[in-house]
């Protein structure tokens, strides 16, 4: 079988590295059994040789694919832009490595999210500074 209808197995780039980001998205593809004819189809694409190129890094994979790119995937898109993040990152070197981390930090998937809303409504956005005593008791609090 050729590595286009194949299913699952992981793919190897041919001339470039891969990044974090095509490198969780062959470990997902494996895992969920998809071709990658599949995955073209099922985000419109005509080309099923894009998702292998996405897949081994050859190709970065476009931000506008990533919210459906998710939601075939069964992910948060957040947790796909972190890895995007990532892989802009690692093929522009003019990108701020500092300014991908705070992006990266400061992304948050909608679980978190629901988190980032509780605090905002206890605080009445105040934003307030919290001391280490403080997130020391919610991180206990959270891990039960």
């Amino acid at each position: 079988m050729d590595t286009i209808k194949r299913r699952g197995g992981a793919r190897t780039a041919h001339g470039k590295s891969p990044t974090p980001l095509s490198e969780f998205l062959d470990s997902r593809w494996s895992s969920l059994g998809l071709t990658n004819a599949e995955a073209a189809d099922r985000l419109g694409m005509g080309a099923p040789n894009m998702i292998s190129m996405w897949r081994t890094g050859q190709t970065p994979v476009p931000l506008a694919r990533i919210p459906a790119l998710a939601a075939l995937l069964g992910l948060d898109p957040a947790e796909l832009y972190r890895l995007w993040l990532a892989q802009q990152r690692d093929r522009d070197k003019e990108v701020p490595a500092d300014f991908v981390e705070l992006l990266q930090r400061r992304t948050v998937s909608s679980n978190e999210a629901l988190m980032i809303d509780a605090l905002r409504l206890a605080t009445k956005n105040a934003d307030p500074e919290f001391s280490p005593e403080q997130i020391g008791r919610l991180v206990a609090t959270l891990q039960g």
